[in-house]
């Protein structure tokens, strides 16, 4: 249920205008409003968010997205910095794994040469 704007003041003003004394005046408003419902005060205005209040909740809010993103930027950079050193340790493993397979594949050059070897020394004993 929505209730009339009413304008006390006023009113009050255009009974006197009209000839109506002062205390009169204020009770037959005092009534008419009571009908209409009660008036609008100034301590019902006063838990509503102002402009001010507003404008100040939103630039805290502003200051705090900008530490957020600050700490972001940190933590983005740190990251890249590890994923650097993660990089660079991976090709470190591939060149050992590349220098272990290298010394596998002379080791092996080595056993197959001996064996051919042993199996020709065989054959030579044992005809």
């Amino acid at each position: 249920m929505t209730t009339a704007a009413f304008d006390t003041h006023a009113a009050v003003k255009q009974l006197r205008a009209a000839g109506v004394n002062d205390a009169q005046a204020e009770t037959l408003v005092d009534i008419m409003s009571r009908a209409l419902g009660d008036p609008v005060t100034k301590a019902d205005l006063e838990p509503l968010a102002t402009k001010e209040f507003v404008r100040a909740a939103i630039s805290g809010v502003d200051g705090e997205i900008a530490a957020v993103h600050t700490k972001i930027v940190a933590v983005h950079a740190e990251m890249q910095s590890q994923i650097a050193g993660v990089r660079t340790e991976v090709a470190d493993v591939r060149t050992e794994i590349a220098q272990v397979e290298a010394r596998l594949f002379r080791h092996l050059w080595v056993m197959a040469a001996g064996i051919v070897g042993a199996t020709f020394t065989l054959l030579k004993l044992f005809p």
